[in-house]
């Protein structure tokens, strides 16, 4: 990849050779030899205007600056993910490729999934309070529910023998940070 500095920033040409973009997705054009403004999209991605093939069209940032900084190739079914979830952060350090499900795992494990809820029970047998976030987890661990399947509502795991054996119902709540 080439590279140039522009304003002491390291940046690497996009697929685009007008496009020039830094690790952490300031982009430069040599169309205008100017920095490009983003705008925010209406699912909150950051995007630029771009030339191409004698029209304009939006570009995501981060889709840029995995296209320049990037080292594995998005591949039919794959696509850039954020690792934190936090679509301002669009440094290189924070993307990779992952398809949908790794995406949405993602979205659960950084408690942004808007339906998953967190339980809290106490442990009989280990004599604490314990939290499971997701909920489905409590499940996964007493073996009812392989950990790959979806997750069941929380009273159905209310209804399993043995949560009452074992638990004490403390509360269950979406949790989303």
């Amino acid at each position: 990849m080439e590279t140039m500095i522009v304003d002491g920033i390291e940046l690497r040409q996009t697929s685009n050779p007008h496009y020039w973009v830094s690790r952490k997705g300031d982009v430069y054009s040599t169309w205008k030899y100017m920095w490009m403004k983003h705008e925010i999209d209406r699912k909150g991605y950051h995007r630029i205007f771009v030339r191409e093939n004698g029209g304009r069209h939006h570009v995501r940032v981060h889709t840029m600056v995995y296209d320049a900084w990037g080292k594995e190739p998005v591949t039919d079914g794959h696509m850039i993910c954020h690792i934190d979830d936090n679509k301002d952060n669009n440094d290189i350090s924070n993307l990779y490729v992952g398809t949908m499900s790794d995406n949405a795992r993602d979205t659960v494990r950084n408690r942004h999934h808007k339906q998953a809820m967190e339980l809290k029970v106490y442990d009989k047998l280990l004599e604490r309070e314990r939290t499971f976030y997701p909920a489905r987890e409590i499940a996964v661990e007493n073996g009812e529910l392989p950990s790959h399947e979806r997750g069941m509502a929380i009273k159905e795991i209310l209804k399993r023998p043995w949560f009452d054996e074992r638990y004490i119902f403390i509360s269950a709540e979406k949790v989303v940070a």
